[in-house]
């Protein structure tokens, strides 16, 4: 991948886009939720879109490529300002995996952590059969820090979860100088 990806905050126009990465089976089966949103929930959430992510504890971010192509959502949750750390999720369309347009959104979503939002410590946690995402995370600078057994059920079956954390030190990005003088 040679385009960079940037980030931007979800538009109205977007509601049909995050509804299909909402209902995209490959990813649905692994996240907490037990029912789905609806398009009136996402173009609500649009439209009253709250810019403090420490007062609204989250951060809902649309991926685009340069030329404005919509690639995925990534997103902080659970955020806290006390604690300076939040969790870090990440879906990129099927038909834009195994591009670069992970590692692209990754890092730019730790940036927007570190620097613009003054955290210190993301952590993600994904299956342990999720290799994509073990390897994306891992790259990014985060570490395996635990593995949760038999963390999520899925039709009736266990599976195993890393719990993996990334503080300023373990940050890669083009300005890794800044993230770790700034942990």
């Amino acid at each position: 991948m040679n385009e960079k990806i940037t980030l931007r905050a979800i538009e109205p126009e977007d509601v049909d886009f995050m509804f299909e990465c909402e209902y995209d089976d490959s990813a649905w089966k692994w996240s907490d939720y037990t029912a789905p949103f609806s398009r009136q929930q996402l173009l609500e959430y649009a439209l009253n879109y709250d810019a403090n992510p420490f007062a609204s504890r989250q951060l809902r971010l649309i991926a685009q490529t340069q030329s404005g192509m919509r690639i995925g959502i990534v997103d902080l949750f659970d955020i806290s300002a006390r604690d300076r750390k939040a969790y870090a999720g990440l879906t990129i369309f099927p038909d834009f995996r195994g591009n670069g347009y992970g590692k692209g959104a990754l890092e730019t979503l730790k940036k927007i952590a570190f620097h613009r939002l003054g955290l210190r410590k993301l952590v993600a946690v994904t299956a342990t059969t999720n290799i994509p995402a073990q390897k994306l995370f891992k790259k990014g600078g985060f570490e395996e820090i635990a593995v949760l057994p038999a963390w999520h059920t899925i039709d009736g079956e266990d599976h195993d979860f890393s719990l993996l954390v990334c503080t300023g030190n373990g940050c890669e990005c083009e300005c890794k100088e800044s993230c770790q003088s700034e942990s």
